[in-house]
């Protein structure tokens, strides 16, 4: 998963950014997000309401130390935190979760060009993009 979040930011050379979702105090889920050693700052509130059973924060910041980032997308991968990881132009956006990533790009091509460039990751039974034929 590293692999393939490098090779879609790392051109460019900027420290990629990260939108994480955390959870009020009344959340179990709480408080993951304090472990990161990354400057945070508070993006937006969703506040309590008959879809969410407690505050959803949302929070933002940048990271360049790949410690941090390995972390993270451990983190995802055993289902401890929702992430948003992207570029500092928000040109993609990396979302890493337990069975995988997902990931939106910014054009069709884009997309394209990086299905191709990692066909191997793809199931023999899969079309060009990444559907089951």
């Amino acid at each position: 998963m590293r692999a393939l979040l490098l090779d879609l930011f790392t051109a460019k050379g900027d420290p990629l950014s990260l939108i994480v979702e955390e959870y009020g105090v009344n959340g179990i889920e709480g408080g993951w997000s304090k472990a990161l050693p990354v400057d945070l700052f508070a993006w937006r509130r969703v506040p309590r309401d008959e879809y969410y059973s407690a505050t959803v924060y949302y929070w933002a910041g940048t990271v360049a130390d790949d410690d941090v980032i390995d972390g993270v997308l451990l983190k995802a991968a055993q289902e401890e935190c929702y992430v948003v990881i992207t570029d500092f132009e928000v040109s993609s956006a990396f979302c890493p979760y337990w069975a995988g990533v997902d990931i939106v790009f910014g054009s069709s091509r884009e997309r394209d060009e990086f299905v191709e460039a990692h066909r191997d990751l793809l199931p023999p039974d899969c079309n060009d993009l990444g559907r089951p034929s």
